[in-house]
């Protein structure tokens, strides 16, 4: 039995993204290399926002593809794990002193609530009629990264700031304002941060994914039921690859500029001082 209940979070993986995306459509996908070829570098301002995204670049194309790519790193990412991430650099002037605000949202450390994937587990070893219902919940193990963390940028863009925008988003990111504790897959994280942050500055990102839920999955010759409740039937969430993906097509609008090229020599910089 102790096997048997340690291969579900990995089948539940297999079976979860059997996806159906919104709104992007897989011919839609532009690849940020090939996009970055095509963009002029970004323009020093006093006052600016870059967002960031390292995008896992699953494929989206149909069901099977998406498990095939999802299946490469069975934790649910790539081979360290992860499954991307989104954050924020931002530079402006207060009491006229340069401000520089690298960082984001981030969680679900499995401190002090299980994981999402340990905790569907947990709740279809308890005989749960709706096991899934812990994607829904929200985690208590939140905080904001400084940094990167360790993600490595897939894009990045930038757009300039006026005062005003620029202290709305100061105000808004503060510990004091912005709940960082709370962490949660369909309500407040690192794409979503993100988004958030882009429409204080009066850019629009359209970022979410809707997964249709599979009702069972199959362990060898069980199988293990997800939900009864239909409320639990598909679960919606902002994803960093869709993030990516609007932050290129804000560039080609004329809307932001490419701001990755700037960060990787922004970053050299920093390091080099150090």
């Amino acid at each position: 039995m102790g096997r048997q209940r340690a291969w579900i979070p990995f089948f539940f993986l297999l079976f979860f993204p059997l996806v159906a995306l919104e709104p992007a459509c897989p011919t839609q996908y532009i690849c940020p290399r090939y996009a970055a070829k095509k963009m002029s570098p970004m323009k020093p301002s006093p006052c600016f926002l870059v967002m960031l995204v390292d995008a896992p670049h699953f494929d989206y194309s149909d069901g099977d593809l998406f498990l095939r790519s999802w299946r490469k790193h069975p934790q649910g990412g790539r081979k360290d794990g992860t499954v991307g991430h989104a954050w924020i650099y931002l530079r402006g002037v207060k009491d006229g002193k340069v401000v520089e605000i690298e960082g984001g949202h981030s969680g679900e450390r499995g401190v002090r609530s299980l994981t999402y994937m340990e905790g569907v587990d947990l709740l279809i070893q308890r005989g749960e009629k709706n096991p899934v219902r812990y994607l829904f919940e929200s985690l208590e193990d939140g905080y904001f990264e400084s940094g990167s963390g360790t993600h490595r940028p897939t894009f990045a863009a930038k757009i300039d700031l006026t005062r005003e925008q620029f202290e709305a988003i100061l105000a808004y990111i503060h510990p004091s304002c912005y709940p960082y504790k709370s962490y949660s897959l369909t309500g407040r994280q690192c794409a979503s941060f993100v988004v958030q942050v882009a429409a204080l500055a009066d850019l629009s990102i359209t970022a979410e994914v809707t997964l249709p839920l599979p009702k069972c999955v199959r362990v060898g010759r069980q199988y293990f039921s997800l939900y009864e409740d239909e409320k639990y039937s598909t679960i919606t969430f902002c994803s960093p690859d869709m993030v990516e993906q609007e932050l290129i097509r804000r560039v080609f609008e004329g809307r932001a500029e490419y701001a990755l090229d700037w960060y990787f020599a922004e970053m050299k910089c920093c390091l080099d001082r150090k």
